[in-house]
Order: C-alpha cells, then sequence, then structure tokens
C-alpha cells in the first residue's frame, strides 16, 4: 500500500472514530457530566446575581451620602463643595487637608511660573516688534494695524 492511501485511510478512520464517539456522547442522557454543569453554572449565576445587587445597594447607599455631604456643604457656604466629594477624607483627617493644600500650593506656583514665563513672551514680542519697525519704517502702519487688531480680539478674553 503507498504511503499517500494509508494516510488517507488513517484520516478515514479517525474522522469516523471521532463521529462515533459525538454521536454516542450526544445520545446518552444519562451522563453525570450535565447535572453537575448545569448545577454550577446555577450556583455561578446566584453569585453573579447577588453581586450584582450588593453593588446597586451599596451604589444607592454611597450616591445618598454624596447628596447629604453635598447638602451640609452648601449650608455652610463652602465654596465648590463638588469638589470635596472626591476629597472627603481631608474634611476630618488634618494629614489629609495639609497634602491637599500642599498640592494646591504647588498648582498655584506652577501657575504663576507660567504667567510669568508668557510675560516673557510677551516682552520679548514687543522688543521684537519694535526692532522690525525701526529696521523697516516702511511696514509701520501695516505692523500697527496688526498690533491693534490683535489687540482688539485678546482684550475681550
Amino acid at each position: 500500500m503507498n504511503n499517500k492511501l494509508y494516510k488517507k485511510l488513517v484520516i478515514a478512520m479517525m474522522i469516523t472514530t471521532i463521529s462515533a464517539v459525538a454521536a454516542a456522547s450526544a445520545a446518552d442522557t444519562t451522563a453525570s457530566v450535565r447535572p453537575v454543569d448545569l448545577a454550577q453554572a446555577e450556583s455561578i449565576q446566584a453569585r453573579a446575581k447577588a453581586e450584582q445587587q450588593e453593588i446597586l445597594r451599596m451604589t444607592a447607599s454611597l450616591n445618598e451620602a454624596e447628596n447629604d455631604l453635598l447638602g451640609k456643604l452648601n449650608k455652610l457656604g463652602m465654596n465648590d463643595s463638588l469638589v470635596w466629594l472626591s476629597q472627603a477624607k481631608a474634611l476630618y483627617n488634618h494629614n489629609e487637608m495639609v497634602e491637599i493644600r500642599h498640592d494646591l500650593s504647588v498648582g498655584r506656583q506652577k501657575i504663576r511660573e507660567q504667567i510669568e514665563y508668557n510675560e516673557k513672551r510677551i516682552q520679548s514680542s514687543k522688543t521684537n516688534i519694535k526692532r522690525i519697525m525701526d529696521k523697516y519704517p516702511q511696514y509701520m502702519k501695516a505692523t500697527m494695524e496688526i498690533l491693534d487688531e490683535f489687540e482688539r480680539r485678546n482684550s475681550k478674553k
């Protein structure tokens, strides 16, 4: 028997055997695997449903507590009371409040540095414009119109 014919015969026998086993398994309704799998699936589904209900209950409780906190902060006249929802711990923990103050100070310092940088850029641009106007006086009128337009647009903001 040649090699190709032998391989085809082996493959055909394997397919027949697999088909026979699959058909026998499907026909066997007394197999103990199905009820165990079904029981496990029901158990998993019940646990998932219980966890989902617990999450919904806890979410509702958290929303109620947040609304209560917002109401109390608003009564006290607190500015930006929504901010305190994410930082509620700082309301009763001094160390957390110190940390928040530090973060705010760092943020203000960065803003100051950015403003200073922008002011330096503005001054540098003004110096460059004056230098160019001195160098090319014939474009002074057009340059002044452009600067006036720029000031008009940016003074509204």
